[in-house]
């Protein structure tokens, strides 16, 4: 009686130790951003397309933008769930609220839409075209490695 006892520890203990290694070493519990750091997407940039003083600049502004952006979407998270959470704790939706909150919500994203495009359509204007091939040619290869 005591040996089953022991194997059944013994091997519920191995049992643990290879699941917890399993999960411990899968790639699937890994975070997936890695290094998506606007200094990295530059320093990859720079890298594989080659770029100028003049190119580095103007792209460093687009990324600027762009995280600015990001930092303020996440600090108004809070601030953009909270009139939906409390119209949908209420009996009857306030339709107007939601839409002139929607409608705020809207405006500063055409905004950063119109402001990031045209700051890109500068920087891409600098580029060569071999530069352009060479970004054509990496966007392609991402959509594949997304696709599989």
């Amino acid at each position: 009686m005591k040996k089953i006892s022991i194997n059944k520890r013994t091997g519920l203990t191995l049992l643990i130790l290879v699941t917890s290694l399993g999960l411990v070493s899968c790639n699937s519990h890994r975070d997936r951003h890695h290094n998506r750091s606007t200094d990295h997407i530059m320093q990859k940039s720079v890298k594989q397309l080659d770029l100028n003083a003049e190119q580095q600049t103007k792209l460093q502004d687009v990324l600027d933008d762009m995280e600015s952006f990001k930092s303020k979407m996440k600090l108004q998270h809070a601030d953009f769930s909270t009139p939906l959470k409390e119209n949908l704790s209420k009996s009857e939706i306030n339709l107007s609220q939601l839409n002139e909150h929607f409608d705020d919500f809207e405006l500063e994203l055409r905004q950063f839409r119109q402001s990031i495009l045209t700051k890109y359509a500068d920087f891409h204007a600098t580029l060569t075209d071999e530069q352009r091939e060479k970004l054509l040619g990496f966007l392609e290869k991402m959509e594949k490695r997304h696709k599989s």
